[in-house]
């Protein structure tokens, strides 16, 4: 009999408003702070996802400048370099450059359109 008045006293103190109004604000204290690790997790698995999208471009743009470095370490890749960066050439080469008339023409009619508006703004001053 005493060992079920011992249990009787037990579940009177567990199931007592204080008591209950104890474990409603562990489990609200719970839930918060699993939502805070859950809100840590997304923003880490976003920053994973972006440290690794950055990590791959680093690595192709490492690959491109490899690939550039062993074409400067010939001396055809230096030729080409300097070819794409300047204008020369070698002895006994010559150099065309090729002027498009219609573009020329276009600037002259663009000039003269301007310089009418001019003439028009001019009679106003």
């Amino acid at each position: 009999m005493r060992e079920y008045e011992e249990k009787k006293k037990i579940s009177r103190y567990l199931y007592s408003k204080p008591s209950l109004a104890v474990l409603i604000i562990l489990i609200m204290l719970l839930t918060k702070a699993t939502w805070n690790v859950y809100g840590k997790y997304k923003e880490s698995s976003k920053s994973l996802a972006l440290s690794t999208r950055e990590l791959k471009d680093l690595e192709n743009k490492e690959n491109d400048l490899t690939i550039k470095v062993e074409a400067l370490e010939t001396n055809r890749g230096i030729e080409a370099e300097i070819r794409d960066k300047y204008p020369v050439t070698k002895e006994g080469e010559y150099m065309v450059v090729i002027v498009d008339n219609a573009s020329g023409s276009k600037n002259q009619n663009i000039q003269s359109k301007e310089s009418l508006w001019q003439k028009f703004l001019d009679l106003f001053r």
